[in-house]
Order: structure tokens, then C-alpha cells, then sequence
């Protein structure tokens, strides 16, 4: 998968769904697959560029489950 157009569209609140076909190939003789060094090279760059985006996605995340899971204990406790 292309991981930094994901980042690219996320970080400007595109909304995404899913489909059932495929639309893509994928040569598995990417840099990815042959050339470590400049794959691990990419994902610093990607991540010097992209990671506030990364950051708040994961803040987000952790806030929805502790609010979830906050909501649920409270209403545990509630006296009918």
C-alpha cells in the first residue's frame, strides 16, 4: 500500500470507503522489497513529513477508547 498518500489523505480529512474489487497491482520488486536501506530511508522521510498526522490519528484513537470505555464503567454504576 501506498502509505504516504493514506497519511496524505487522512491529514486532509478525505473520507475514504471501502470497496470490494481490486484497482490496483503491486510489483512486489519495489523499493520496499529490494533495497532496505533506501526503504528505511523513505519511511524517515515519510515520517519526518507526516508524523503531527500520525500523532493526532493515535491521540484520537486512544481518546475514543477511554472515553468508550470511561462511558461504559460510569453507566456500570448508575443506581436504577
Amino acid at each position: 500500500m501506498d502509505y504516504e498518500m493514506w497519511l496524505r489523505l487522512f491529514s486532509k480529512d478525505v473520507v475514504v470507503d471501502l470497496i470490494s474489487m481490486p484497482i490496483a497491482m503491486y510489483d512486489e520488486g519495489g523499493i520496499s522489497s529490494t533495497n532496505k536501506r533506501d526503504a528505511s530511508r523513505e519511511i524517515l522521510r515519510i515520517l519526518m513529513v507526516h508524523g503531527i498526522t500520525l500523532l493526532k490519528g493515535l491521540l484520537y484513537n486512544v481518546w475514543m477508547i477511554l472515553r468508550t470505555v470511561g462511558l461504559r464503567i460510569f453507566r456500570s454504576f448508575q443506581l436504577y
